[in-house]
């Protein structure tokens, strides 16, 4: 399985080739952790990052490397060389399908230029989560970039049955073709710090233990 996250916002700076190169930093974490610089070139995983300032330049016409053409080239060949190197590829937008759209490339039509199948990601609940989905169908529809489905989250473990049969039934109404795959109740634990995040915290910056470049 391959894994990739096209567009990133908050980088970490690592050596690939040895040279400085600045990259996503959940890329960053997830090529380490799932080993994948066994295959896959993190240059690759995280080919383009949007740091502070750059929507500012790309607007002044400043940033060429952002410009519609050798923005897609960048996404279309990082995508290929991971694509060669695996059976399945993970990809993981940033934020709502709409982000980016300032440059010309919101999620919706990186997912489009890409050929891959989108899974949106809601948390719990129905009239609220219906709304935010419904936006991101949009999106997801102007841009023509399919939808495999949708995964509700942070769910009321006592409403999972509920939400899924009533989000189903939303999305049925308004023709939207589209299933709700999971429910994903709320975990108590998952907001809890061990100690060894609160170690992390309080050093400040990216966590050492967890990645090492």
């Amino acid at each position: 399985v391959g894994y990739m996250k096209p567009v990133g916002q908050q980088w970490v700076t690592v050596e690939e080739g040895g040279e400085q190169i600045r990259v996503d930093k959940d890329a960053a974490v997830a090529h380490h952790y799932f080993k994948l610089q066994e295959r896959l070139r993190l240059s690759d995983v995280s080919p383009i990052v949007i740091g502070r300032g750059h929507t500012k330049a790309f607007l002044d016409g400043e940033m060429p490397s952002l410009a519609a053409e050798a923005f897609e080239a960048r996404l279309t060949s990082a995508f290929g060389a991971i694509s060669a190197a695996s059976d399945f590829v993970v990809v993981e937008g940033t934020g709502h399908s709409g982000v980016g759209a300032v440059l010309g490339w919101n999620n919706a039509r990186v997912a489009a230029a890409l050929g891959v199948e989108v899974v949106l990601v809601a948390n719990g609940g129905v009239g609220s989560t219906f709304d935010e989905l419904s936006l991101n169908v949009a999106a997801c529809r102007a841009e023509k970039a399919a939808i495999a489905g949708i995964i509700i989250n942070k769910c009321a473990p006592s409403k999972v049955a509920e939400v899924t049969t009533y989000l189903q039934k939303a999305a049925d109404r308004f023709g939207w073709g589209v299933p709700v795959l999971a429910c994903v109740p709320y975990g108590d634990d998952l907001d809890k710090p061990s100690v060894s995040d609160l170690v992390h915290l309080f050093e400040g910056g990216f966590s050492k233990e967890r990645y090492v470049p």
